[in-house]
């Protein structure tokens, strides 16, 4: 970090900004509970209660942004609105997305890599870099931690997403134990430029947790609604889940400043599939087991992906 965290005395930024994270957070929110309500109670209109959230938070973060512009002209809130309006866009695009293609086949990762939906968690992505930007600079302690923890926790959510198609437990594993090296290295990544920019301890301690919040949202039903086909796939339970992520966070919070990121990363990685891979298979049915050799291959890949996002956390927290 450098001198200018924490000196930032432009009210309508700063306040603008807590605004933004807090719309963003609405946002990410509304996108878990969506998930929950297309298995649960299938698409039924785009008017449903998940979509009106998710339209109320961006009209909120770009009302928020474009206001705070207009008044101080401050460059970063026009790149938030320019960010903003990725977001609006990508609505319209699903809706003609699904008219033309048809409702998504949650059995496959279209569901997840579609381009609507790639299009919106890029712009969700592009608003939490820059309103990361805005909050680094704000001079109450607290607030900075609680809004940057928010904000911290929507980005992990929104790249591990992404990555989700790829993970061995989940019901697609695209290219196999290969796959955990990516999410590992979002969690890295994430986890260690929030330790940096979060003055204090507990950065990233406080983004695992918004992000276990968000991810508790979208949890599955039990029983989805008639006709909605969710592949065939088993859950290991949500405390080891929890686990999974809480300790990667703790080791990062603790590890010594001086200690080489990719070594910190790679500890990371190795936390979160050691513990999730080397337990999960005594919580499965048998016919959902993968073998020793699959989890300790994705163990490997979780170290090698977290060494790689120690390494990028570095640039990424200077552009922060």
């Amino acid at each position: 970090m450098d001198s200018t965290v924490a000196t930032d005395t432009h009210t309508p930024a700063r306040t603008l900004a807590r605004v933004v994270v807090a719309a963003l957070m609405t946002v990410v929110t509304a996108g878990s509970w969506d998930v929950w309500w297309h298995a649960a109670l299938g698409r039924d209109t785009f008017w449903e209660p998940p979509h009106v959230l998710l339209q109320v938070g961006v009209a909120a973060a770009l009302v928020a942004a474009a206001a705070g512009w207009w008044r101080s002209r401050d460059p970063r809130l026009r790149w938030l609105v320019a960010a903003a309006l990725l977001v609006p866009l990508s609505a319209p695009f699903d809706e003609i997305w699904h008219r033309v293609f048809g409702v998504e086949d949650l059995r496959s990762p279209l569901v997840v890599w579609s381009l609507p939906h790639v299009t919106l968690v890029a712009g969700l992505i592009a608003v939490d870099i820059v309103a990361l930007r805005l909050l680094r600079r704000d001079p109450d302690p607290v607030a900075r931690f609680l809004f940057m923890g928010m904000a911290g926790g929507a980005l992990l959510l929104l790249l591990l997403f992404l990555a989700a198609p790829l993970e061995l437990l989940g019901p697609y594993h695209v290219v196999g134990p290969a796959g955990e090296a990516i999410p590992a290295l979002f969690l890295a990544l994430v986890l260690l430029a929030m330790r940096a920019q979060i003055a204090g301890p507990g950065g990233a301690m406080i983004s695992a947790a918004f992000f276990l919040v968000l991810s508790a949202i979208s949890t599955e039903p039990r029983v989805p609604a008639p006709g909605v086909l969710i592949p065939p796939h088993e859950h290991p339970p949500i405390w080891l889940s929890i686990f999974s992520y809480v300790l990667p966070a703790a080791f990062a919070d603790l590890a010594g400043g001086r200690t080489s990121p990719a070594l910190i990363g790679a500890g990371i990685g190795f936390l979160q599939t050691g513990f999730l891979y080397g337990t999960a298979n005594l919580f499965l049915e048998p016919s959902f087991r993968y073998s020793v050799a699959a989890g300790a291959a994705s163990m490997a890949a979780g170290v090698v992906g977290g060494a790689v996002g120690g390494v990028l956390s570095r640039p990424l927290s200077r552009q922060l």
